[in-house]
């Protein structure tokens, strides 16, 4: 396992623990409690956990949001835009798209150009502020506004995406794992995503290469529901061959 992998796992440990030790988590993961305590230094330096004699407790000042949207907005932007060029060609020829509210999904409906015709469903708020780039219909769900995500969140939200019929969701998550599935880290946004997956013919998941062997809190789906996997640089080819043997168009 790779040590962001297994990083990754230990946070999700850590935050529902709330105290471990170093001999714990040696013993769960099975490595030296060395390899441990650079993990959980790792995790300090990050902000997710706060270093004890022995072992380590989850920061509650973690808000469990998430990061702000805004934040967010700024890392990996580079990716972010090979990502939105890499998905115009899936989104153009769709008559009705599903849009979650994250930076990566923003970036490609920026870009999408002159599509009128095009009507997308979408949780998030930042589109909704007038832009001479985005000539399709736009359609809010409405709901409860989460300040720190800018989103709409809740049963008002999803029941909105429940009443429309998608030719394509299109998605970001926090992770993507061989074994675990497509993950992500907040509950109210995971459940408004697995809304629009049910509602699609197809399913786009864009994620940056950094998401590749991550495994966040919660399970979204599993590969199989995926069918298209856009990224900004190619795999590794573990990810190609598992890709082509679930009939997922890799697109980078």
């Amino acid at each position: 396992m790779r040590g962001v992998e297994r990083q990754e796992q230990i946070k999700s440990f850590i935050h529902a623990s709330q105290k471990v030790t170093v001999a714990e988590l040696s013993e769960r993961w099975e490595v030296t409690e060395e390899t441990v305590r650079r993990d959980l230094d790792k995790l300090a330096e990050q902000g997710f956990v706060t270093r004890i004699h022995g072992g380590a407790i989850w920061n509650v000042t973690v808000s469990r949001s998430g990061t702000h949207f805004l934040e967010r907005q700024n890392r990996q932007d580079q990716a972010k835009r090979i990502i939105a060029q890499n998905v115009q060609g899936l989104i153009r020829g769709c008559t009705a798209i599903a849009a979650d509210a994250s930076t990566t999904v923003l970036e490609a409906l920026r870009v999408v150009g002159n599509e009128p015709h095009l009507k997308v469903v979408t949780n998030a708020t930042e589109p909704l502020a007038p832009s001479e780039g985005m000539s399709f219909q736009l359609i809010s769900t409405g709901g409860i506004f989460n300040r720190n995500a800018l989103a709409f969140q809740g049963e008002t939200a999803a029941q909105t995406i429940l009443r429309h019929h998608f030719d394509l969701a299109i998605i970001s998550c926090a992770g993507l794992n061989l074994v675990e599935g497509v993950t992500d880290s907040n509950e109210a946004e995971v459940a408004i995503k697995r809304a629009m997956v049910e509602q699609a013919d197809r399913v786009s998941v864009l994620a940056d290469h950094t998401k590749f062997g991550r495994v966040a809190f919660l399970k979204l789906m599993d590969l199989t529901h995926i069918s298209h996997l856009v990224t900004d640089e190619r795999p590794s080819q573990e990810w190609v061959d598992r890709c082509e043997e679930l009939g997922v168009d890799l697109i980078f």
